[in-house]
């Protein structure tokens, strides 16, 4: 029976009898083989690696084409890849005029409000008494310093965060 036939197989011998320097044949011969085997497997890596970069290289080679010079990365491509082009729909003139209709309306609907507005407040104003639109008159005026003065507050307060900010 064959003891080395089979990896597993325990061997018991004594130092320096001839079965030491079959074991260290055996050892010998199967560092050879895996020698021989990196030997035979490198070159076909080495093929299919070429082979796999050539045609990464072609597919960059027209992107670089197409883009102008430019440097592959890992995020891609660096230059940017120009917009495609919007086209403009026109729209029909029937749609056209009808919206500068509806425009035109609002802008006469909004004239009207603002005169009956202005109407209704007059009216208002006329139907009080003098110390009523004394006081009225008086509060409109508070009322616009109020806000300038807000307005003035909120300036001064916004400009050190504007300055910050300055391109």
């Amino acid at each position: 029976m064959n003891l080395f036939s089979y990896p597993g197989s325990i061997l018991v011998v004594k130092i320096g009898t001839p079965a030491i320097r079959t074991l260290n044949m055996i050892r010998y011969y199967k560092v050879n083989e895996m020698k021989n085997f990196l030997l035979r497997i490198l070159p076909v890596m080495a093929l299919i690696m070429v082979l796999y970069s050539s045609s990464c290289f072609a597919q960059t080679g027209s992107a670089a084409r197409k883009y102008g010079k430019g440097t592959i990365t890992r995020s891609g491509f660096n230059k940017k890849a120009p917009a495609a082009k919007q086209t403009k729909v026109k729209e029909p003139k029937a749609v056209i005029k009808a919206k500068k209709q509806q425009e035109k309306n609002e802008r006469k609907l909004k004239k009207e409000n603002d005169k009956a507005i202005s109407a209704a407040k007059s009216r208002h104003f006329s139907i009080q008494s003098a110390d009523v639109q004394e006081r009225m008159k008086q509060n409109e005026k508070d009322n616009v310093l109020r806000d300038k003065s807000r307005k003035k507050n909120i300036r001064k307060a916004s400009r050190p965060a504007a300055r910050r900010y300055k391109k």
